[in-house]
Formats: C-alpha cells, structure tokens, sequence
C-alpha cells in the first residue's frame, strides 16, 4: 500500500485532526517524519485532506499544524 493511502486511510478511521507528529507516532515511527509531511502536504494538494488553523507542539518542540479529512 502506498504511503499516502496507508496515511488517508488512518485520517478516515481516526475521524480527528492530527498533526505529522501525531500521525508519525501512530504509525510506530514507520517511515521518516519528514516522509509523514510530504505525505499529509501531497494529500492536501489532492484535496483529501485540509490545513486547520489549530496548532499543538510536536515532537521537536515547535508548533505543527493540525490537517484534517476534507469532507
């Protein structure tokens, strides 16, 4: 399954926005988490999923921004 799917599909079950840290550490540190960004980033191009306004701090310590499913 392709990364982004496998991440899309996350995104559907969890039903909540997250962060690439938030979904890195869901995905048992699998993939990079710069790979994880990339990722969310191609989503969102495609329309799948929608940069929120919310922030939480992520694992470096710095403000992430929250994406959740386009519906």
């Amino acid at each position: 399954m392709k990364q982004e799917n496998y991440i899309l599909d996350f995104f559907k079950r969890k039903q909540e926005p997250m962060s690439p840290s938030m979904v890195h550490k869901a995905c048992n540190n699998s993939w990079p988490l710069t790979s994880v960004r990339r990722a969310i980033t191609n989503l969102s191009t495609d329309g799948d999923l929608i940069k929120t306004k919310e922030t939480v701090i992520g694992i470096y310590g710095k403000p992430e921004h929250l994406w959740k499913l386009n519906v």
